[in-house]
């Protein structure tokens, strides 16, 4: 829908704290926690459509929020991961990782809901022609809430599995996740104007990230030069996008 979330490496960190503390000392409290998250999400779309503010704006604001709420369920690191989250994403598969698998069904299930469903349409034209969507009788205030609410359920999965990985729960370890979830959908082919959605692009960019980020660890570079190495990667495709599409103007006008 042509909008950027500034927020979800505070975002992921709260559904972290979530599972680590609530979810496993008390699985309905951390339920209606996740529940409500994912609400409070599509709540920042309506603002945002409502208040006609910009989304940047917004989720920049709103990962104050997270991060506060955050630190008032767990103010220091500790908690645990709940042990059936940890038994099931710890499964170990014959040739290819689960967390491969998930991802990959995660990018099935987004290509199927994006180019198969009608509503796919809709979700599509909010970010491409909101002009056209309305004058076709839909509601892009509705189409904006729906897909901030299915981007909060995978913010919900990402703070899962972020919790297996980490065994805790820590306010503070996933903000490095904001600049790297931004950076591998430029990098999977997504348009930041909106519209133009490539689900399994962003699956293969994400494994790409991953590896890139598994071969700098293994080189012992410094964390801190990850950051940058992830941001420079940033940089280098927005620059490379907008070279493609102004030689494709180009010729266009001759």
């Amino acid at each position: 829908c042509g909008d950027v979330d500034m927020g979800n490496g505070y975002s992921i960190g709260l559904v972290n704290v979530i599972a680590g503390i609530w979810l496993t000392g008390n699985p309905l409290l951390g339920l209606l926690g996740l529940v409500g998250f994912t609400g409070l999400y599509m709540l920042l779309a309506a603002l945002i459509k409502i208040r006609q503010i910009p989304a940047i704006v917004v989720t920049m604001g709103a990962q104050f929020v997270w991060y506060g709420l955050a630190l008032l369920v767990c103010p220091t690191p500790g908690g645990a991961c709940p042990q059936w989250l940890s038994a099931f994403l710890r499964l170990k598969l014959p040739v290819i990782p689960l967390p491969v698998v998930i991802v990959v069904l995660a990018g099935l299930a987004c290509w199927y809901l994006l180019f198969r469903c009608r509503y796919g349409i809709i979700l599509r034209g909010s970010g491409n022609n909101v002009q056209a969507l309305e004058r076709s009788g839909w509601s892009h205030l509705a189409a904006k809430v729906t897909a901030y609410g299915i981007a909060g359920f995978f913010v919900v999965l990402a703070g899962l599995a972020y919790t297996s990985t980490c065994n805790g729960a820590d306010a503070n370890s996933s903000v490095n996740y904001n600049m790297m979830s931004i950076a591998t959908v430029i990098l999977g082919g997504c348009d930041m104007a909106g519209g133009v959605p490539v689900p399994m692009g962003v699956v293969m960019a994400a494994v790409v990230m991953n590896l890139i980020n598994s071969l700098l660890t293994a080189m012992k570079m410094n964390s801190n030069f990850q950051t940058a190495i992830i941001g420079l990667i940033l940089i280098g495709v927005l620059a490379l996008k907008f070279l493609i599409h102004r030689k494709e103007r180009g010729g266009y006008e001759s």
